[in-house]
């Protein structure tokens, strides 16, 4: 049948019989006004098929649609193959089936109830209706396609929603959007949306809703979001950004001058008072500790620091976001440098959960010149001897530094002044039931801060505190605003047209709003009284306007609402009424963004419209109006940027969790896993309750909270601090990575509560607590381990063997366990306590209580260097050569250092102190079976040598001379073991030592400044420990054969002036102002002492010689 610009017209029934009938109706019009009936082989059709009633279309064989069908009642279509390039349009029910569908660009399907069934659908054009329902094996959305519905159920064993072209395809429901799929993949800014909910599963019920688990969900750069809830059920879900780069970029450079003296380990900066250079004969280097250097070195170079940073990826990351909640239940769950928002709750529950950031390093690198300075002798005056090298140490690298910052920028708000708490009302009793450590929401409303605790069935009471005035540290107030560029959307679902007379340069597509009006910053300029048609365009409608607020809330705070908002509509109402308050108070200008001075007035989020360049598909450019959103945070609080698993209220629950990423609650989170892993991650929210059935490693990770936060591990809790070896053909640099820490934020905090089954152990790591009254617990089942980690240097400058600079140092980094507020700290350990280098210290309280033994030891600081200078000279039959080799190695301890308003030590086995400080400002009391307050030793090694080496005419002198050699070699070391003390005592109250059975004091000192010392044991044995000093002197004079030869070995120990020199050296060199206080008077004690010693010493010495 060939129907070519005719007209087939029927005021009934129209039916088109015959098994072979194959219709071409090209530009002509099929049309009845009762039903239209076509069974035949095939039909293509450039024209018209046109009814008022219902039409049934059967093909044996294909169907090629390049006019339109327009049905206004119901149309079943049934054909073999089916490719649509026009308008389908049915009034009220579609139903197609066919092996393969293809929906190619600008054609329109679309009904009331579309229902599709096909074995392979390909869109590229429109699929709408008010319930539409697709049944296929395969799905491809692709570019310009868009798929929409009021309710929208999609089943497919594989869906894919792609980009193609620089459009990337639309899955949007304007109410409910149900997925059962067996693969998905939304790929590249494509978009699964709904203005209601999302529900992704395997399979459509009768109903259309999804049920069942997917297989695999790949959200790969895409987007899926919800005004309403989001469920996933899957076996994978996958959510990453396949365009995340980066690369390093210089952050600052800045250029140093030092001097340093040979054989001396100190480095002096330029500037340092007491350093000059002099000149007698030679230049000599003077260093502020008093001596002068014949031979020394000056470093000339520039420190460059390089950073990570993140670059603007081809398309956005993936992101799932929902308005309300999102429950994701899966076998895997993989967010790689992507997000998970949830306005409300985000239940998050998999066997395995990666949340994995790539991280960035931080590269320090020192260049430049190392210039060698001697006295040159040579006949009458000596000058300066000089030899250039450069200097290129091995380059610092620090890893684990988190990205994303530079795609915001902070102003920071005026610093409130801290302010001295007084009278604060101190609770009784806290009891933590760890049974109900899962169900955060249970224990926080249970828990009250206060002093005693119960821990591990033990009870340990502190004494009431002391009300001293305190500053806590203020956690402040910055303006966070995106500073990326701008780019138009890729997205099907928006329509970019610059030459629309309408007032917006993006709009949303009309098939999907269906017309409807969104609230927009229009609304802003009508308050202002300002003609939109005189300013630039705005960037976009009210429903692209909202969505660039929401996205950026979400990049610059990780969060959906930045308050208690119950709508995205809400939200931006509110901001945009903020910033017309603004506006009015300070004459602000739409279009003009705020100045810093404007910004650092802000005490509340807005939104202000400001000029933006955005660049169109031709390459031109366009200034729009763009609502941008100056977001008030504190500087502790999580970003967007990269990866995130945050929600109002966060539920994780895995059985491997491995994060490097942020998982954050702004409310609640609980977080329970076998085993969980947080490297160089974030864990943070208001209230956070983490939890493992076995460990808790935190390897350079921060785990957070602002109001309450407990930690517990059936077994061991990790916190470690890595390092970065990095080696040149100089040496090698060992560079501390990013330290772990477990943080109480908030002023107005109520606890820390870290608790194991067996061990904790924290390697220079940190528990820090800013809160003004709140506790810190930390309890284990067996063993409380704060070890340490060192960092390390290694330096070759040489030139030949008699030439050379050699400098190497390393130190050990211990832990830091900190209260700032005067709340209570307790520490306790079923077995041991063992804290290296510790800082244990508390404004309030401090207890440790351990069922075994406590010991509080040292770390060690390293120094070694050896330099090498040879000189020589020759004038008439004479030459001279001169070398010398200087050589400090010193090992120098650092111990462990408590305090606290009241400290209480005790344990059931020993307490051994070794070199370390424990300072009460009121009562201090230490109490165990065997108590040991020992010395530590720290060590200084010198070795000089010098040779001088003649040849030629020799004095003799007189007026003789002769020829020949002479060689002159003078060699001294020595070595100082001095008594690095430990001090016990306190400041105002009294000092009480209990030991059951040995009490053991050696070489430290034990004190109350202004109270009573008190020392108990069966045995008590307080020795004195001196500081020794050995020395060797050696001169060796060889000329013809002549060799004379002088050892002077010595041995003895040092006067305590030297003691007394270097316990005043120490006076300030604590951060603690409690040691330090403590260190000051027991300086004081020690000289007086020592003065008394020297006196006695001198009469000795008299009464001897006048023996002898």
């Amino acid at each position: 049948l060939l129907n070519q610009q005719g007209e087939m017209l029927s005021a009934g029934t129209l039916s088109l019989n015959g098994t072979a009938l194959a219709i071409q109706n090209h530009a002509g019009t099929i049309a009845s006004i009762g039903n239209l009936i076509v069974d035949a082989a095939r039909l293509s059709d450039t024209g018209k098929l046109q009814t008022k009633n219902d039409a049934s279309i059967s093909l044996k064989q294909d169907m090629t649609l390049n006019g339109g069908i327009d049905v206004e009642g119901n149309l079943w279509l049934k054909a073999n193959n089916v490719e649509n390039n026009g308008d389908l349009i049915v009034g009220k029910g579609l139903n197609i089936q066919t092996a393969s569908l293809r929906n190619n660009e600008n054609a329109v399907i679309s009904s009331n109830v579309t229902s599709i069934e096909s074995s392979s659908l390909t869109n590229y054009g429109l699929i709408d209706g008010i319930k539409t329902t697709i049944k296929t094996g395969i799905l491809d959305n692709i570019g310009t396609g868009r798929i929409y519905g009021d309710q929208l159920s999609i089943q497919a064993n594989t869906l894919n929603n792609l980009e193609q072209n620089d459009k990337s395809a639309t899955i949007a429901a304007r109410k409910r959007l149900d997925l059962g799929v067996d693969t998905l993949t939304n790929r590249n800014d494509s978009s699964l949306i709904s203005l209601g909910a999302i529900h992704i599963g395997g399979i459509l019920d009768s109903e259309g809703y999804a049920t069942g688990k997917a297989n695999a969900i790949y959200n790969s750069n895409g987007l899926i979001e919800a005004q309403g809830d989001i469920a996933i059920s899957s076996g994978l879900l996958s959510n990453t950004n396949e365009y995340f780069k980066t690369n390093l970029k210089l952050i600052s450079q800045m250029g140093v001058v030092e001097y340093q003296g040979s054989g001396d380990p100190t480095r002096y900066k330029e500037g340092t008072s007491g350093l000059y250079v002099y000149n007698d004969e030679s230049d000599h280097l003077h260093t502020p500790d008093g001596r002068n250097h014949e031979v020394w070195y000056k470093y000339t170079y520039t420190t460059s620091i390089q950073r990570t940073e993140v670059l603007p990826g081809e398309y956005e990351a993936g992101r799932i976001y929902s308005n309300a909640n999102i429950i994701v239940k899966g076998d895997k769950i993989d967010n790689v440098n992507s997000r998970i928002i949830a306005g409300g709750k985000l239940d998050v529950q998999a066997d395995i959960i990666n949340n994995q950031e790539d991280k960035g390093i931080e590269i320090t690198t020192n260049s430049g010149g190392l210039h060698n300075y001697w006295r040159h002798h040579k006949k009458g005056r000596d000058n300066t001897g000089y030899r250039y090298s450069d200097y290129n140490p091995a380059p610092e690298i620090k890893d684990g530094i988190g990205l994303g910052v530079a795609a915001y920028k902070e102003y920071s708000l005026p610093t409130l002044s801290t302010s001295s708490i007084t009278n604060i009302n101190v609770p009784q009793t806290v009891d933590i039931d760890v049974k109900n450590m899962a169900q955060g929401e249970k224990v926080l409303n249970t828990v009250s801060a206060g002093i005693d605790i119960n821990v591990a069935q033990n009870n340990t009471n502190l004494s009431d505190f002391t009300q001293t005035d305190i500053n806590v540290a203020q956690d402040n107030s910055v303006v966070r605003v995106k500073t990326q560029d701008i780019t138009l959307p890729r997205s099907s679902l928006f329509i970019i047209n610059p030459q629309s007379t309408s007032n917006y340069l993006v709009e949303t597509d009309p098939a999907f709003t269906q017309y409807r009006q969104w609230l927009s910053s229009e609304y802003m300029l009508n308050a202002l009284h300002l003609n939109a048609d005189a300013m630039h365009k705005r960037i976009g409608d009210g429903f692209y306007e909202q969505r660039l607020v929401q996205e950026q809330i979400a990049e610059l705070t990780g969060h959906i609402y930045l308050s208690n908002y119950s709508s995205q509509e809400d939200q931006f109402k509110a901001l945009m009424n903020n910033g017309l308050t603004f506006a009015k108070q300070f004459q602000l200008t739409p279009g003009v963004a705020l100045t810093n001075e404007q910004i650092s007035r802000l005490t509340s989020d807005v939104i202000w419209l400001v000029n933006k360049e955005v660049t169109l598909a031709d390459g031109s450019t366009q200034t729009v109006l763009y609502p941008q959103v100056y977001a008030v945070t504190r500087v502790s609080d999580i970003n967007g940027f990269n990866t995130l698993l945050s929600g109002g209220v966060t539920n994780i629950q895995a059985l491997s969790a491995n994060n490097s990423g942020t998982i954050a609650g702004k409310d609640l989170l609980t977080f329970s896993a076998e085993d969980i892993i947080n490297r160089f991650g974030r864990i943070s929210a208001e209230n956070n309750f983490v939890s493992a059935r076995n460990d808790i490693v935190n390897i350079g990770g921060v785990i957070d909270a602002a109001n309450m936060l407990a930690i517990q591990a059936g077994r061991d809790i990790i916190a470690n601090t890595t390092t970065t070896l990095t080696e040149n053909k100089s040496g090698i640099a060992e560079t501390l990575n990013a330290q772990g820490g477990f943080y109480l934020t908030g002023k107005d905090g109520r606890q820390i509560w870290v608790s194991a089954g067996r061990d904790i152990h924290l390697d220079a790591s940190i528990i820090d607590n800013y809160a003004e009254n709140a506790l810190t617990a930390i309890q284990a089942g067996r063993d409380i381990l704060l070890g340490t980690e060192r960092k390390a240097h290694r330096y070759e400058n040489i030139h030949d063997a008699e030439n050379y600079l050699k400098t190497a140092d390393y130190e050990d980094i211990g832990s830091q366990i900190q209260n700032y507020g005067k709340g209570a700290m307790i520490i306790n350990a079923k077995r041991d306590i063992d804290a290296k280098v510790a800082t244990i210290s508390a404004v309030g309280d401090v207890s440790l209580v351990a069922g075994n033994n406590i010991t509080l030891s040292t770390g060690e600081r390293h120094d070694f260097v050896d330099s090498a200078v040879k000189s020589s000279s020759s004038s008439f039959m004479k030459k001279q050569t001169v070398k010398t080799r200087n050589t400090t190695d010193q090992t120098l301890t650092k111990g462990t250092q408590i305090d606290g308003s009241n400290v209480l030590i005790t344990a059931t086995g020993d307490i051994n102190v070794i070199g370390s400080d424990v300072v009460a400002e009121n009562d201090l009391t230490l109490i165990g079976d065997n108590v040991a307050i020992k010395e530590a030793t720290n060590r200084v090694y010198n070795e000089n040598f010098r040779q001088v080496k003649k040849s030629g005419v020799l004095s003799s002198g007189g007026f003789g001379f002769s020829i020949g050699n002479r060689k002159e070699t003078t060699e001294t070391d020595q070595t100082k073991y001095y008594v690095q003390d430990s001090q016990i005592g306190s400041l105002k109250g009294d000092t009480t030592i209990v030991a059951n059975n040995h009490y053991l004091q050696q070489g430290s000192t034990v004190t109350s400044v202004n109270g009573d010392v008190t020392i108990q044991g069966k045995q008590v044995d307080i020795k004195a420990e001196d500081d020794r000093y050995e020395s060797n002197y050696k001169h060796t004079f060889e000329q013809k054969g002549l060799t004379i030869a002088f050892t002077a070995p010595v041995l003895s120990a040092i006067q305590a002036v030297q003691g007394t020199v270097e316990a005043i050296k120490q006076v300030g060199e604590s951060k603690d102002n409690r040691i330090n206080a403590m260190a000051a008077a027991n300086a004081g004690w020690s000289a007086y002492r020592s003065a008394q010693s020297v006196s006695q010493l001198t009469g000795i010495g008299q009464s001897a010689a006048a023996q002898g």
